[in-house]
């Protein structure tokens, strides 16, 4: 309080000061002014025209104030008689919110873009309506609606340019979806929205290398859950592994096999480990005669990580040394006596050794284990290359059983 009457005393001190200098310059010097303009002249004192010169600056302001006074009200007069109150438009607001989000989007749009004109923050009522233009299929007013939002925000705003994202994506228009997003990415390198947007755009696009770059953003930033993760990074070098089987298939037989080679190469360990990749990468080397080298991978694989597809596959493929190729599967048999995979594969080993007794030893311990369609159609062509043909006939109707998996239970006609 003392402070206050202080700096008001000093005013006033300094009013008088003020008023006490002007009279005495006023009485010892009052100067003169002369205001020509045509034929017409104004004389008059100094310190008259200061006064008049200040009147005249406070007239006009005072009418400057007045007016956007008056304009400000004829506004608000307006806005009220078309709009309804502030609190009546952000109550239409939270009504049309609602209404988006239970999925009423023609009631949305509508009560948001009532209300849009007579609230502070007019972003929201745009973005929802333009979401609710789009889901009702009218995609030129969704654009309209994006641009009204990005003229009343205050800067690029990532709200409006994730909406206009989610359109595009659900559009279809997947690559307008990938611009919009990498501008989205700018703003915000992190924003695991956008980093989700664009897994999935790349996924749909099968756009396999942008998504290999992206993936260690996806893997850092945890987008998703962890076996969403595992599941995307097995999706991605799948198609990787694909893809330059295509790849390859346009080449000479040396070059292809170096291009699958090459890509698996820089296929990160620990997804080389896995047996879906070692699985996908054998079929793709089975198909220009790169055998040698598949067989190989599956020995090295096999040894540490024993799976049933790969051990599969190892019966299938023809190694540079077929008798070592049989000699290591017996080894392996040692350990593993009723594997029924490991026996058919055996037996198909046995065929390429032409060691065909033994080949059908395999086959009969493998269906014994496990009946199934292969083992017993493979038996059975083998049975009828030797000439018996009786229980060729049977293992061939085993298998077929097998396949269907399914007994009938309708009546056959007896055997005569």
């Amino acid at each position: 309080m003392r402070i206050r009457w202080k700096r008001k005393l000093l005013i006033i001190f300094a009013i008088i000061g003020t008023v006490v200098g002007l009279d005495y310059l006023v009485q010892h010097d009052s100067g003169y002014v002369l205001i020509a303009y045509g034929d017409y002249s104004v004389e008059m004192s100094f310190w008259a025209a200061f006064i008049l010169s200040f009147v005249v600056i406070f007239l006009v302001w005072l009418v400057i104030r007045l007016t956007r006074g008056s304009v400000n009200l004829v506004k608000k007069s307006t806005g009220f008689i078309l709009f309804g109150s502030a609190a009546a438009a952000q109550k239409r607001t939270e009504k049309g919110l609602v209404e988006f989000i239970e999925g009423d989007f023609k009631a949305a749009r509508k009560d948001l873009l009532k209300s849009a004109h007579n609230v502070q923050a007019p972003v929201l009522n745009y973005l929802a309506a333009a979401r609710s233009a789009h889901e009702l299929g009218d995609e030129t007013q969704a654009n309209e609606l994006l641009l009204k939002a990005e003229e009343v925000a205050s800067e690029d705003s990532l709200a409006i340019i994730i909406t206009q994202a989610r359109i595009q994506f659900s559009a279809k228009n997947y690559e307008k979806c990938v611009a919009t997003l990498e501008k989205a990415r700018k703003i915000s390198p992190r924003n695991v929205l956008v980093l989700e947007y664009l897994r999935n755009v790349y996924t749909e696009l099968e756009d396999w290398e942008s998504l290999e770059r992206l993936l260690p953003e996806l893997n850092r930033n945890k987008v998703g859950s962890e076996e969403e993760r595992l599941a995307l990074s097995d999706t991605l070098y799948l198609a990787l592994i694909d893809l330059a089987g295509e790849q390859a298939s346009r080449m000479q037989t040396k070059n292809a096999i170096a291009r699958l080679q090459e890509v698996w190469e820089d296929l990160p360990k620990d997804v080389k480990k896995r047996p879906a990749m070692v699985a996908a990468y054998v079929q793709q080397l089975r198909r220009y005669d790169g055998d040698a080298i598949a067989e190989n991978l599956l020995r090295r694989h096999l040894q540490k990580d024993w799976q049933d597809e790969l051990i599969t596959l190892y019966g299938l493929v023809a190694g540079e040394d077929l008798d070592r190729q049989l000699i290591q599967a017996e080894n392996w048999l040692k350990q593993r006596p009723a594997d029924s995979a490991l026996l058919l594969s055996l037996a198909r080993l046995s065929l390429r050794n032409e060691l065909w007794g033994k080949a059908k030893e395999y086959y009969q311990s493998s269906i014994k284990q496990k009946p199934g369609p292969e083992a017993c159609a493979e038996l059975g062509r083998l049975l009828a290359a030797m000439g018996e043909h009786e229980l060729s006939t049977q293992y061939y109707q085993q298998g077929l059983k097998s396949a269907a998996n399914v007994q009938s239970k309708l009546p056959l006609p007896k055997p005569a």
